[in-house]
């Protein structure tokens, strides 16, 4: 009897649990993607296409052609369409493609819908074009400002303020507005500071604790009533969970997914998650790669072949992060520990690792 595996997601972490799954060969084993999108997107080089949108084509990868590359014995599916919903109890999902709904059941549904941002430029919200039109946008409109505002102190704020910078830097305004006491400010006050410094050295003008409000495409607002005007606003901030479509009891307070030391559902353990949609991790590639990966591999492996039960507790590892503030370098930790300058420069600022994106679809 054929064994179905349902995937919600066509991105990082729903390729690579379809990539093990397949790669395993087994005949007898059903593997159906679901994804709004037609193509994966390369996400973390969404800083860099913002200045420079002719490397677009380097960071996206069809979908079913990657499940097809993969393939070797088992029946493959793609369905390019949205999740209306999860029917734990029935073990089914309803899809919305092309117009119609469908309903697929699963003997083993994985969880990996990802998060979004409100606009499509730094995650997709829908199909990939979106995304990519969103990145034109932005570009054609930084080239003809004059002031630029950037908004979020994270990683992908202080990315993006510093890829413009580096373009622009002395020639254009360009204001970060952090939101919090500082950029990057979980990484500790040291690092928070050699932040401000590199964005300054760039040009950029660092305001904390203030968190304005977008009336417009070109005006904030602020607590105090007063308000600014820009030639570009670009928000990176409010990064939410894409699990409207889920049941709110296996949800947290923030809507991501609820899941044991095994990355399954407690109630519901044919359900595994993986990826940002899983509660209490941090959302980046090197969680999926080096906390979640082993954990989820040896349990979809135990749920197509419960004969053997190696599988493995999910494990934290200390901090690691590479967050490049332009193409000279940036801030960096490795496994809790600083790293120079140097590094995060020769690792990911040179080129945002576009030339690796492949290894991960």
């Amino acid at each position: 009897m054929v064994k179905k595996v349902v995937i919600i997601g066509g991105s990082f972490a729903g390729l690579k649990a379809a990539k093990h799954i397949l790669a395993r060969g087994d005949s007898d084993v059903s593997v159906t993607v679901v994804s709004k999108s037609t193509h994966a997107f390369y996400t973390f080089a969404a800083p860099r296409l913002i200045v420079e949108p002719f490397h677009k084509d380097k960071t996206l990868f069809d979908v079913e052609e990657s499940l097809n590359k993969y393939n070797k014995n088992s029946q493959v599916n793609f369905i390019h369409g949205s999740v209306e919903s999860v029917k734990l109890k029935d073990r089914s999902i309803d899809v919305l493609s092309n117009g119609q709904t469908q309903s697929l059941s699963y003997d083993v549904l994985v969880i990996a819908s990802g998060t979004r941002y409100g606009t499509p430029t730094f995650k997709l919200l829908d199909d990939y074009t979106s995304t990519i039109k969103s990145i034109e946008k932005i570009n054609k409109d930084i080239k003809a400002a004059n002031k630029i505002a950037v908004i979020g102190g994270g990683p992908t704020g202080v990315e993006t303020a510093g890829e413009i910078a580096y373009e622009y830097g002395k020639t254009k305004s360009i204001t970060l507005y952090t939101g919090s006491k500082g950029p990057l400010s979980y990484l500790g006050d040291h690092r928070s500071r050699q932040a401000v410094l590199k964005l300054q050295k760039l040009g950029v003008e660092v305001v904390n604790s203030v968190r304005p409000r977008v009336k417009d495409s070109k005006t904030l607002t602020f607590e105090d009533g007063s308000a600014a005007e820009y030639d570009v606003v670009i928000e990176a901030v409010g990064l939410k969970p894409n699990s409207e479509f889920l049941p709110a009891e296996i949800l947290d307070e923030s809507g991501y997914v609820l899941t044991n030391e095994y990355l399954q559902l407690e109630s519901y353990p044919e359900v595994v998650a993986g990826g940002d949609i899983v509660s209490g991790t941090e959302k980046d590639v090197v969680t999926l790669s080096y906390v979640q990966w082993a954990t989820l591999e040896k349990t979809l492996d135990y749920l197509l072949n419960k004969s053997q039960d190696r599988r493995q507790v999910m494990k934290p590892i200390k901090r690691t992060i590479f967050v490049p503030i332009s193409r000279e370098g940036g801030i960096g930790v490795l496994f809790g520990f600083g790293v120079p300058n140097f590094l995060v420069r020769m690792l990911k600022a040179k080129d945002f690792m576009i030339s690796k994106a492949g290894q991960f679809f």
